[in-house]
């Protein structure tokens, strides 16, 4: 999985200064801080005996940070261990870079026979699939040729040279959802082009962080914010607060804030290159790839995304920053309860585009 924004926890209870936090920020790629509500000492009639729990686990190629309220610790960090344990048993699924995950197995039988799949990988492949139609194909999970073309999969920092129109068209020949066979009777996925690779970066955390919210939800945790690489999900709010508080930071400058929001059960999640960057050609490229066009995308300098579900603000943050402004106000049209905030290069400054759905119940 490729990195994405890390959001950053605040505490604003007894003995937490401002000093403090700002100690305690780190982030890894690119745009979207968190700043969440997390008092010490909370208590509201919903939550009579509060305790907040905070852990961090490396999962899934990066931190993943999970706040949460209960009545009791031993409960909550029971819960927040089953969240993990389910993010690793989904990495074992979905990773491209381990050799023995499902996914694995599939690109390494491109061109052959289709492998059998479980009830799971399935479900994420038809989802890509979904949004692959929705967005005209600027969401692609068969990108994996190109990445590795423009030097995303090399361990080498050295810069390469800019990738000539000829190599972009042959190897975009094997870039394309028509590569992809799915029986859903049989519960098989295959590659028909034996060049074809398989890359679910733009939509595997979001669906493991949907997981985890019904494993919280099932474990009564009624409070909660995940958090994993520029993806993340408000479970609830909390105590005494009416939603979890978000911060956009202006890509131009990451130090500052575009957007200020406060969200409850809803997903968030912001795409952007101006942080992870491979140099090709002297020129920086940000890890985002345009499918259609073979090219890193460099239509915008980020992509914010509210919605119901963290696989959907996943995948739609990804194809906003590949459509642009205008394909993105058409895809909005097909989303309910959506929002999109882009931000764009106007001269020497940035400028904000917001894009409503059919529902803005926290909106910006």
């Amino acid at each position: 999985m490729s990195p994405r924004p890390q959001h950053i926890m605040k505490k604003t209870g007894p003995g937490i200064t401002r000093r403090h936090f700002l100690k305690t920020l780190t982030r890894a790629s690119t745009g979207l801080l968190v700043v969440s509500t997390l008092p010490g000492s909370a208590r509201s009639t919903a939550f009579p005996k509060a305790v907040s729990v905070e852990r961090s686990f490396y999962t899934m190629g990066s931190i993943m940070t999970i706040s949460a309220f209960g009545e009791e610790r031993s409960h909550v960090n029971y819960a927040l261990t089953n969240v993990y344990g389910e993010f690793q048993r989904l990495d074992r699924m979905m990773s491209l870079f381990r050799p023995d995950s499902e996914l694995s197995a599939v690109n390494r039988s491109a061109g052959e026979s289709a492998v059998t799949v479980s009830r799971e990988l399935m479900e994420v492949v038809l989802q890509a699939r979904y949004y692959h139609r929705l967005s005209d194909g600027d969401f692609d999970i068969t990108i994996e040729p190109l990445m590795q073309l423009w030097g995303f999969r090399s361990d080498a920092l050295a810069e390469i040279p800019t990738p000539t129109n000829h190599e972009i068209r042959r190897i975009s020949d094997a870039v394309g959802f028509h590569h992809v066979e799915l029986d859903e009777r049989q519960g098989s996925i295959g590659l028909r082009n034996p060049d074809s690779r398989l890359d679910l970066g733009g939509i595997g955390v979001g669906y493991a962080i949907d997981r985890a919210v019904s494993i919280l939800r099932r474990e009564g945790i009624r409070s909660a914010f995940i958090n994993h690489s520029g993806d993340a999900y408000a479970l609830g709010a909390p105590p005494g607060e009416s939603g979890w508080e978000v911060a956009i930071p202006d890509p131009g400058n990451p130090s500052a804030f575009l957007r200020e929001l406060n969200i409850s059960d809803r997903a968030i999640s912001t795409s952007g290159s101006y942080e992870k960057n491979v140099i090709v050609g002297g020129r920086k490229c940000g890890h985002i790839m345009e499918p259609l066009r073979g090219t890193p995308a460099d239509r915008l300098l980020s992509s914010t995304v509210l919605a119901p579900t963290a696989l959907a603000a996943d995948v739609l943050a990804t194809s906003a920053f590949c459509l642009g402004t205008t394909a993105t106000s058409q895809l909005l049209a097909r989303q309910a309860e959506t929002e999109f905030l882009l931000v764009e290069q106007a001269g020497n400054s940035v400028q904000e585009i917001h894009f409503k759905g059919a529902r803005n119940e926290r909106g910006y």
